[in-house]
């Protein structure tokens, strides 16, 4: 039996199917018996009613997870460059730019009354950038193979990564953003000669770096912001054996 309070259900609205169009191109050098080599990639996609996880943030409304259908546009461009300058060394660089934004992409919103009211906002968001999208990225690792007389190797490995700021859903807005950071990792392995077997210690983002890997507007719904944020420095050892 009802109690003639109001009650908040939630809407389930049916989204299109994705495609995507894509055009990449790209080519591969190596200098110096391959101690030196250099991988380059160029990119084009266009989306047509991409499917974007988006938090309701609407008055009245269960804050639950929707799938909205918006187009979008992405170019982008990565290099690779790899030198063994000396027996056993390894650097490795990486690159990556990323232009990506929406295109054609409105949702309407009840902001002031329940959908089904009729009383809706529209919000256009096109021309934002895609939710997780880093212009710039880069990357760096450090290996080094030191045999042990004939008992094995040792092998120490640094690597690091960078991305600039990303956008944390669709609205673009600097509140619901990650700003720019560094992520360290280490491992040290031993392999046995002819590196049948392998036990590794290592530890991920070294430093501890902390960042938002989710956010969720619950503004208009609830009156607050939901932030997620990334695990923190993991460590531990690994084993496996290549048959």
């Amino acid at each position: 039996m009802g109690d003639g309070s109001s009650k908040i259900s939630p809407r389930v609205e049916v989204v299109e199917p994705e495609f995507l169009d894509s055009v990449e191109a790209g080519f591969k050098v190596r200098w110096f018996q391959d101690r030196l080599s250099a991988n380059f990639a160029a990119f084009h996609y266009w989306y047509t009613d991409l499917q974007v996880f988006d938090y309701s943030n609407e008055f009245g409304e269960l804050p639950l997870q929707n799938l909205l259908n918006g187009d979008a546009k992405v170019l982008g461009a990565e290099v690779e460059v790899q030198a063994r300058p000396l027996p056993g060394l390894l650097l490795q660089l990486g690159g990556g730019w990323l232009a990506s934004r929406f295109v054609n992409f409105v949702v309407n919103k009840a902001t002031t009354n329940p959908q089904d009211q009729g009383d809706l906002e529209a919000f256009d968001y096109s021309g934002n950038s895609l939710v997780s999208a880093p212009k710039w990225s880069a990357s760096a690792l450090v290996e080094l193979q030191i045999p042990l007389f004939g008992l094995g190797v040792l092998v120490p490995q640094y690597t690091a990564s960078w991305r600039s700021k990303v956008f944390l859903d669709p609205q673009g807005f600097d509140p619901i953003s990650q700003e720019p950071y560094w992520l360290h990792n280490a491992r040290l392995a031993y392999r046995t000669p002819g590196g049948r077997f392998e036990i590794a210690a290592w530890v991920e983002n070294l430093f501890e770096k902390r960042y938002k890997t989710d956010h969720f507007d619950l503004s208009l719904a609830e009156n607050r912001m939901l932030e997620v944020w990334n695990v923190p420095r993991m460590y531990g050892v690994s084993a496996s054996a290549h048959i």
